[in-house]
């Protein structure tokens, strides 16, 4: 589930960048932490790229309230609810001129800008994926906050913004059948009190 929404924002964001005629950047799924070629490898190099990264994962707590038992039409089954989840996802702008690094930022932040929400309704790859719906909202950080991630990736700064993507739910919890009350019993005794 994380891997298709992420790979969904990237495509999401790269068609965007190809209408409006800009492929020199193409976004690009991958470990901003890695960037001066930190890895060894080309197949990971992030230099040059405008750089998706997955920073974070948190609950969403706020829809943890769903019981394990459900009915479908006269049956009772149990399945353990989803976990929703929100990612945090870093855009950087890893391109060594820095004028077109700001360029290329600006686009991202102008596409989430004209769509904040994709949804399983219009986009069948998120319906496949089984992602009802992608919120996205700017994570603003302090100076420290900024310091602090970078200093934890261990990474130049680059120019970069991080979204909170709201709510990627992942099930999977086999459906069981439940037994449903039919019929309650209930035996008349007098209590008797002294």
């Amino acid at each position: 589930m994380l891997f298709e929404a992420l790979n969904f924002i990237v495509q999401q964001l790269d068609g965007y960048l190809l209408r409006l005629d800009r492929p020199t950047y193409r976004p690009f799924l991958g470990n901003i932490a890695l960037q001066d070629g930190q890895n060894g490898t080309d197949e990971q190099d992030v230099d040059d790229k405008l750089v998706v990264s997955l920073i974070s994962i948190e609950e969403e707590k706020t829809l943890k309230n769903e019981t394990s038992y459900r009915r479908v039409g006269r049956e009772v089954v149990k399945q353990n609810p989803p976990i929703f989840l929100n990612l945090h996802v870093l855009f950087s702008s890893n391109i060594a001129d820095y004028q077109e690094a700001l360029r290329a930022l600006s686009l991202v932040i102008q596409f989430f800008q004209l769509r904040t929400t994709f949804s399983a309704e219009q986009h069948a790859a998120l319906r496949t994926a089984g992602i009802e719906k992608l919120n996205f909202e700017i994570v603003d950080l302090s100076f420290e906050q900024t310091y602090n991630l970078w200093g934890v990736l261990g990474s130049k700064l680059v120019p970069n913004i991080l979204y909170k993507v709201r709510v990627v739910a992942i099930q999977g919890a086999p459906v069981q059948e439940a037994g449903m009350v039919s019929e309650i019993v209930v035996t008349d005794k007098s209590i008797i009190q002294e």
